[in-house]
């Protein structure tokens, strides 16, 4: 697409793909969307949400095959293949975006997180919990991992304040925290990188 960047994909019903898209150039007079594919390549339809001007997720998609998306602006949307049209269900207070990971688990809730703030809804965009840090605290990377045996969402966070990396267990059913693990100490903003949780079929939990 001229004038814009894919940022991710995901594999929905009947081989359908959908991906992703920004501008370029942020702030200008392009706008993200999405395409769908079908399983041989072609571009079927795209649909661009005209409010934003920024950055979106890669798309989250229900087992029942529901697309979702969130933006830098706050917005989450649903996309409708069926109406041809994009809804937002969702706009985070306080003018916080949306950036790195957007994932929805095998109950169909979303997650979505914003620097200081970890989100979880229903498809409908009624907010189920929040999980928020304060203090000088930030979610670096904002990227978690689900596991649904344990009833955990891992995410790491950077104090500032005390220069400590963490990784946080929190509960997916009521979004309090479980327990925090220290991963680095007298680590400064700029030098200490959270890794990306994973969670093995055992239910180790990795990070680097």
């Amino acid at each position: 697409l001229p004038e814009h960047t894919f940022v991710g994909l995901g594999a929905g019903a009947g081989g359908d793909v959908f991906m992703t898209f920004r501008p370029q150039v942020m702030n200008d007079n392009h706008t993200p969307g999405i395409s769908v594919f079908d399983k041989f390549g072609v571009r079927r339809e795209a649909y661009y949400l005209t409010s934003e001007r920024n950055s979106v997720s890669s798309p989250a998609i229900t087992s029942g095959g529901e697309v979702f998306v969130a933006t830098s602006e706050g917005g989450i949307y649903h996309v409708d293949t069926v109406a041809k049209s994009t809804v937002k269900i969702y706009q985070a207070p306080g003018g916080e975006g949306f950036d790195g990971d957007f994932k929805v688990d095998e109950e169909d809730r979303l997650y979505a997180c914003t620097t200081t703030t970890l989100y979880c809804l229903q498809t409908d965009g009624t907010l189920k919990w929040t999980y928020s840090l304060s203090g000088g605290r930030i979610f670096y990377r904002q990227r978690l991992a689900i596991d649904s045996g344990k009833g955990s969402v891992y995410i790491g966070y950077y104090d500032g304040s005390a220069k400590t990396g963490h990784l946080a267990a929190i509960s997916r059913a009521t979004g309090q925290l479980k327990y925090q693990k220290t991963l680095a100490t007298d680590a400064t903003y700029g030098s200490w990188v959270n890794g990306i949780p994973s969670v093995a079929d055992d239910g180790t939990v990795s990070v680097g």
